[in-house]
């Protein structure tokens, strides 16, 4: 999956900006206009609000394409809740320069205070506020597991002589794997069916 999503060039994420519906990539909500950041922007002002007003606020986006939602949030921060916008900080994280490139270009030089950027999670600083990730989770990388006569065995993919993919049982592929089905081992899947 990292290579599938972040190789350079090549990876869903590192691909640049991409195009938009019929030849590109599929609409969202954020592709059809700014509404979707009004009100991500009303949810901030809440969350915002419920913290106590602090001097300090950052929305931290991950996977922020061209930075179409930040602006569209950052914008309607400023024209509805100017209070905030004055505490206001956008960080995304993007491994990839040029979309961070994109982000900037697309928030322009009205907004260059507020925004901030982050290659990985561990650059991100200590900050109080709200986590963005739109149409990014499914994306992630997951492990299957089927539990077999033998126990609990991890679902890999590999190729079968005519090129198809298929799944094989196998050993889990990290130590923390290992670990959540050592723990799996002693619950009755039947109470995991149930549950």
């Amino acid at each position: 999956m990292q290579l599938a999503l972040y190789e350079p060039l090549v990876g869903y994420y590192r691909q640049g900006v991409r195009r938009i519906g019929r030849g590109g990539d599929f609409y969202t909500s954020v592709s059809v206009g700014p509404l979707y950041g009004e009100l991500l922007a009303e949810h901030a002002t809440g969350v915002w609000t419920a913290a106590g007003c602090p001097e300090r606020f950052a929305v931290l986006e991950q996977g922020a394409h061209d930075g179409t939602l930040a602006r569209d949030l950052v914008e309607a921060v400023h024209r509805h809740h100017p209070e905030l916008a004055v505490s206001l900080r956008y960080v995304i994280i993007e491994p990839d320069e040029t979309l961070r490139e994109a982000q900037q270009a697309r928030l322009g030089p009205e907004f260059a205070a507020h925004l901030s950027h982050a290659a990985t999670w561990a650059e991100v600083p200590e900050v109080q506020g709200l986590l963005i990730c739109n149409e990014l989770l499914d994306a992630f990388a997951v492990h299957r597991i089927e539990f077999t006569s033998e126990g609990w065995k991890e679902l890999h993919v590999t190729t079968r002589g005519d090129g198809a993919f298929e799944f094989v049982q196998g050993p889990p592929s990290t130590p923390g794997l290992q670990v959540e089905l050592e723990r799996l081992a002693t619950i009755s899947p039947l109470a995991l069916s149930l549950s």
